[in-house]
């Protein structure tokens, strides 16, 4: 099953590990309409592949988390909140020049 990606700028997918084996299902590319949440339409793709897992029987009880893998430019956050029910392991690439701390106040500012 392979698709289009879609995302800001990078490809998203969902990875399955079954018998040994594993396959790849890149999601849908989607045009999005004016003001709609990037995040919210990636965990609706998101939670449609692991159901189709679940219906078709590729997934059940005890088997391994399905990964997911995101490229930089998704709230990688917001997404692993937005999917915390489902069976999947979040993986996500950031920016090397993503910084996750504040700087450090100044003397001035710490007095």
């Amino acid at each position: 099953m392979s698709r289009r990606g879609c995302g800001p700028d990078a490809n998203t997918g969902a990875e399955r590990a079954s018998r040994g084996t594993s396959s790849t299902t890149v999601l849908d590319a989607v045009r999005l309409e004016h003001g709609a949440d990037i995040t919210v339409v990636t965990t609706v793709q998101i939670r449609e592949v692991v159901e189709r897992l679940v219906t078709a029987g590729q997934r059940r009880p005890g088997n391994p988390k399905v990964q997911v893998v995101l490229d930089d430019g998704y709230d990688a956050a917001r997404v692993a909140h937005l999917l915390d029910e489902l069976p999947v392991e979040l993986v996500s690439r950031l920016r090397s020049d993503r910084v996750k701390r504040r700087p450090a106040a100044s003397r001035e500012e710490s007095v």
